[in-house]
């Protein structure tokens, strides 16, 4: 028996349609299907240019029904005409093929499955010259009966070298009105349903089950005017435009319908006017177009989806806290609320004094611990005392954002005060220390963002003034303020445009000239100023959390550059600055390994790292570990500018320091300045007695180099030895050099 013959029984009854290419076009496919379908003259036409259609598409339809087969114009010129056998077109097929997609097509219309099963493979056809091609088989099940047994199946080819081209088609290709996936009704000229497809049937169950000869529920005065739309304003402006552009007249609109189960649904409505040429007597409404084709989506899950991710993008994952953006939002929606009798907005920042430490100590999973304890803490106070519009948040790393509505500034500091009690105890079995600054709102009358920068403005002069406290901004300081932000924002932008390079200065060996190595110095080339040096730009960095980003990636750059210049046979140890805030950042070490493990990556033994003795190191133990860790992996370590910081004896002592650095403001002056030339003798001699190398920066002459050997210096580097120049004009410097020693 045939497969055709097992699913739709006394079939051979039944007389056969035609299978010519002349009864095709005459009434066969589209007439086979306007008769299965049920539709009039208006889809009739819509099926022919579906026809049309699918011949520019690319795709030859076969249709299987219990009428018989049917196939588009170009399944004929392909293929031939559909034969009593359904299966009869794979003879064009190649054997492989035909032996393996004959029982899985088979099996597709025969065995009970889901609707709209659907089989998708490749194949090859016979080219009529001896070769094979490639297409693309969609066969599929639209319609079964209550056994599973299909009722209504259709088979697609495509040739798979266009098959790009056919997926973006394939909506429109495949958008019969009554198998699209879309809610969708032909409505008459009063808007009542003419014919409606399943999709729009289901969708509309939820609130009316609208039938064929109603209007649906969603054109209602009162549903559109949910979304402020009137009934007759609408007709008029639909009627104007099919006049004026009938190839374009439409109209789209949101609006909310509440459904059976009393939810909200928000629904987007399209109506498009469709002009048939047919002289209808007008209906309820005057002058009332032919007809219009109503398109609903319901847009309920996904708004519901949009409001859960906006949910999610305003939380911080480790606390459950609001993030910085979140919080933002809520300082913009408390100014927008905010009256002269409701007192002040206090914005506040904390963050965790030696949280670096912390996470060394216990590692990043005890470190969240710690944040989250803390958040709790912080979150447990405001429930206690504050009211419900105030919030806190987690802006990251160790850092909390707070929000609290006060009368005036003695209560913020009051409030201050006792978060930070709250705070000392948040971990029983270890006490916490935390700085915090804040600003006031409208006395600083800022922006939401402005006032979060001003909050950071203050706890950084908490921890200026000493840490375990808080700090009031002074919106008299907001000028200043406002400058460094504006600064630190072009330096983040000039990183991430790329506008940022290393220049580099040689250093010499004072002993016989020779060139030992290379101090990368960061440049900015500004697209207005030029290049910029780096007491152009730098001023404000190391408070700033841009700090961290700008050391890695002057790190990596640097590394980068070492391995070209070994691999060039330049046997060069590189110098890199670390700002102390770098050095204590969690995971620098673990940075550092990463780089240095990365193929092209320098030998250890080729860097040095250089830490400025004017960089505050508040955590002198943590400092000593990460350095320790450093020497361990064979960086070699230097104390840079000795002489014009904090002086504290202290690093020298503890620190596992290579190389002491002399700043160039004692050794630019000690040929005319008796006492510099003191300070340079006895720098030199506590760096001998400590085992130190040292490096006179600032040598601007061939009579400084003399000075600097005779006073026992080992190397130094200056504009007199050479100027820092880009990485490509390095090797051009060396060769010129040639060795020599100047002067």
């Amino acid at each position: 028996m045939k497969i055709l013959d097992a699913v739709t029984p006394g079939r051979q009854d039944r007389p056969q349609a035609p299978h010519s290419v002349a009864g095709i076009r005459a009434g066969g496919l589209l007439g086979w299907l306007a008769g299965a379908l049920g539709l009039g003259r208006l889809r009739r036409e819509q099926l022919a240019l579906w026809d049309g259609a699918l011949s520019d598409a690319g795709l030859a339809v076969l249709c299987i029904s219990r009428a018989g087969l049917q196939a588009s114009r170009l399944w004929h010129q392909r293929l031939g005409p559909p034969q009593g056998d359904w299966l009869d077109w794979l003879r064009h097929s190649h054997a492989l093929d035909r032996q393996r997609l004959a029982p899985r097509l088979q099996g597709l219309l025969v065995v009970p499955s889901p609707f709209g099963a659907v089989l998708h493979e490749r194949l090859r056809l016979s080219d009529g010259e001896g070769g094979w091609t490639w297409f693309e088989l969609r066969a599929e099940v639209l319609e079964r009966d209550a056994r599973g047994l299909a009722r209504l199946a259709r088979c697609a080819l495509s040739d798979a070298r266009q098959r790009q081209a056919q997926r973006e088609r394939e909506a429109s290709a495949r958008g019969l009105f009554r198998f699209s996936g879309q809610a969708q009704a032909l409505l008459d000229g009063a808007w009542r349903i003419e014919q409606a497809n399943p999709a729009f049937h289901r969708l509309c169950a939820d609130w009316d089950g609208a039938m064929e000869g109603q209007r649906p529920a969603v054109l209602g005065p009162e549903v559109l005017a949910t979304g402020g739309h009137e009934a007759s304003a609408l007709w008029s402006q639909l009627s104007d435009a099919a006049r004026a552009r009938p190839d374009e007249a439409g109209w789209e609109g949101a609006v909310w319908i509440q459904d059976r189960h009393g939810q909200l649904r928000s629904l987007l409505l399209r109506l498009h006017v469709i002009e048939t040429g047919e002289e209808e007597e007008a209906d309820a409404l005057e002058q009332a177009p032919r007809r219009f084709m109503l398109e609903i989506d319901d847009r309920s899950a996904a708004e519901a989806r949009e409001k859960l991710l906006l949910g999610l993008a305003r939380q911080d994952p480790l606390t459950g806290l609001l993030n910085e953006a979140g919080l933002t939002e809520r300082i913009a929606q408390a100014q927008a609320r905010w009256r002269p009798d409701q007192g002040a907005l206090c914005v506040a920042r904390l963050d965790v004094d030696g949280f670096a430490r912390i996470n060394t100590e216990l590692g990043e999973q005890g470190g969240d611990r710690v944040l989250q304890h803390l958040a709790h803490s912080l979150r447990s106070a405001l429930r206690g005392a504050s009211g419900p519009q105030d919030a806190i948040a987690r802006l990251g790393g160790d850092e909390f954002g707070l929000l609290l509505h006060v009368s005036d500034e003695q209560e913020a500091h009051q409030a201050l005060r006792r978060l930070l009690r709250h705070a000392r105890g948040a971990v029983q079995d270890r006490p916490l220390s935390v700085s915090m600054g804040a600003t006031l709102y409208p006395m600083d009358e800022a922006a939401a963002e402005t006032l979060m920068r001003h909050a950071a403005s203050a706890l950084n002069q908490a921890k200026r003034d000493g840490r375990d406290r808080h700090a009031m901004f002074d919106p008299g300081d907001g000028q200043a303020s406002e400058q460094r932000s504006h600064q630190l924002r072009d330096l983040e932008q000039a990183l991430e445009l790329g506008e940022l390079m290393l220049y580099y200065q040689p250093k010499i060996a004072l002993a016989d000239g020779r060139v030992v190595g290379m101090e990368a110095l960061l440049r900015w080339r500004h697209p207005l100023q030029g290049v910029l040096g780096p007491d152009r730009f730098l001023h404000h960095v190391e408070s700033s959390p841009l700090a961290g980003r700008l050391g890695d990636w002057v790190l990596q750059q640097g590394l980068a550059q070492a391995g070209r210049w070994r691999d060039q046979g330049l046997a060069l140890e590189l110098s890199l600055n670390i700002s102390a805030r770098h050095l204590q950042s969690p995971g620098f070490v673990a940075r550092l390994r990463e780089l240095l493990a990365q193929p092209g990556a320098p030998a250890p033994q080729q860097l040095c790292l250089e830490l400025l003795e004017s960089s505050a190191l508040p955590d002198l133990g943590l400092a000593e570990s990460v350095l320790r860790e450093c020497r361990a992996l064979g960086l070699k370590l230097a104390l840079d500018d000795f002489g014009t910081g904090y002086a504290n004896l202290a690093y020298l002592r503890r620190l596992p320091f290579d190389a002491l650095k002399l700043d160039r403001s004692f050794v630019q002056t000690l040929l005319v300045n008796e006492k510099d030339q003191a300070l340079v003798r006895n720098a030199l001699a506590l760096a001998r007695e400590l085992g130190l190398a040292t490096v006179a920066e600032g040598a601007e002459s061939p009579a400084h180099l003399d000075a600097l050997r005779a006073l026992g210096c080992q190397q130094a580097q200056g504009n007199g030895i050479a100027l820092p120049m880009p990485a490509d004009q390095v090797s051009v410097w060396l060769n010129a050099r040639a060795g020599r020693l100047p002067g």
